[in-house]
C-alpha cells in the first residue's frame, strides 16, 4: 500500500503546473503530494536570492497552459503584457524581432498563487522537506526520501508515480539508480551564471534600443555578456527586470583578452550604469517583490534530456 499516487518532488513553476495537470486529467481522483525544500511563504525558490529569472513567458505558453492542461493564469502572476522580443548587435544596427505576444510574470506571486489553486484541487502539500533520494522497490521507483528540516528526522513517502520537478541540479535525477538512459547529471557548459534586478527608475531620455515598455530588449554584446546576453525586460513604464548571463569558460577568456577581473555582479552593474534611460534606479520596495529583488543563479541553457522517464 503506498502512502500516494502521485509524488510531484520540486514545488516551483514546473511542479505546481505538473500537479494541478494531474489533478485535473484524473478528475481529481488521484492521490497527489507536492514536496518542497523551502517554506510554505516562500514556495519554489531557487535559492535565498528569490525565484532568480528574466520573468518573460510567451502568450501562447499560457494559452497552451489554460486550454490543453486547464491551469489558470491572472493577474498579478501575470504583471505586464509585451508585443515581443526585439534583439540587437553590439553596434545596435541589426536588429532581430521575435513578434508574438507575451507577459511578464511576478515569480514570487507566481508560485504562491499557483499552488493556492492546487490545493483547491485536492493536492496535499509538504513544505522544508530536503529530498535526498529515491525508494526503490527492486528496479522500480516506489517514492522518496529525505530529511524534514523542522523535524531533523528522515523523511519518506510512497507513490505509484514520482514526478522530479527539483530543477537542473537535481539530486532525485543525479542519484538515479534504475536508468543508463536519463542524462544524471549536466555539463557545466550547459549552465549560465545568470543575475538580474527588478527595478524602479526615472526614465531619462527615450531610447527604444535601450528600454521599451512594449517589447523584452536582448542585448547580444559577448563583451558584456560572454557567452549570454543581457536582457531589458519592462514590466512597467518606470519598472523593469534587467540583468544579464553568461558562460563561465568565455568569460575567463574575455576577462583576459580585455585584461579584466570582472565577475556576473560587476558585469551587472556595468550594463545598468550604461543604460541612458535607467537612471535613478532603485530595487523594487513592492511587497511581491521584496524578496526577489536581485540576485544570482545558475540557469540551464540547452535543450531538454532526451530520455525523461524511468521505471516509476
Amino acid at each position: 500500500m503506498v502512502d500516494y499516487d502521485v509524488i510531484v518532488a520540486g514545488g516551483g513553476l514546473t511542479g505546481t503546473i505538473a500537479a494541478q495537470s494531474i489533478a485535473h486529467y484524473s478528475n481529481q481522483n488521484l492521490k497527489i503530494l507536492s514536496i518542497d525544500r523551502n517554506s510554505e511563504i516562500f514556495p519554489g525558490r531557487k535559492s535565498l536570492s528569490g525565484w532568480t529569472c528574466g520573468d518573460a513567458c510567451s502568450k501562447e505558453a499560457v494559452d497552451f497552459m489554460t486550454e490543453r492542461i486547464k491551469v489558470q493564469w491572472t493577474r498579478p502572476e501575470i504583471e505586464h503584457d509585451v508585443k515581443g522580443v526585439m534583439a540587437f548587435s553590439p553596434d545596435k544596427e541589426t536588429t532581430i524581432p521575435f513578434d508574438g505576444e507575451g507577459y511578464m510574470l511576478n515569480r514570487q506571486k507566481l508560485p504562491e498563487i499557483q499552488n493556492q489553486r492546487a490545493k483547491k484541487m485536492g493536492v496535499e502539500f509538504d513544505f522544508e522537506i530536503n529530498l535526498t533520494g529515491l525508494i526503490y522497490d527492486e528496479q522500480q521507483v516506489v517514492g522518496v526520501q529525505g530529511i524534514d528540516n523542522k523535524t531533523k528526522q528522515p523523511y519518506k513517502k510512497t507513490a505509484k508515480i514520482v514526478v522530479d520537478a527539483t530543477g537542473v541540479t537535481s539530486m532525485l535525477r543525479n542519484t538515479l539508480k534504475n536508468s543508463t538512459k536519463v542524462e544524471k547529471r549536466i555539463d557545466r557548459r550547459d549552465l549560465e551564471s545568470t543575475g538580474r534586478y527588478i527595478m524602479y527608475f526615472e526614465p531619462q531620455t527615450k531610447d527604444l534600443t535601450e528600454f521599451d515598455p512594449d517589447y523584452c530588449i536582448i542585448h547580444l554584446d559577448q563583451d558584456i555578456a560572454p557567452g549570454g546576453y543581457g536582457w531589458v525586460f519592462p514590466k512597467g513604464e518606470k519598472k523593469v527586470n534587467i540583468g544579464l548571463g553568461v558562460e563561465k569558460t568565455l568569460l575567463e577568456k574575455r576577462n583576459n583578452r580585455l585584461g579584466k577581473k570582472d565577475n556576473v555582479q560587476s558585469l551587472m552593474e556595468e550594463y545598468l550604469h550604461r543604460n541612458p534611460v535607467i537612471k535613478n534606479a532603485k530595487l523594487s520596495q513592492d511587497p511581491e517583490d521584496i524578496n526577489n529583488n536581485s540576485g544570482i543563479f545558475q540557469v540551464s541553457v540547452r535543450r531538454q534530456n532526451d530520455c525523461m522517464i524511468s521505471g516509476g
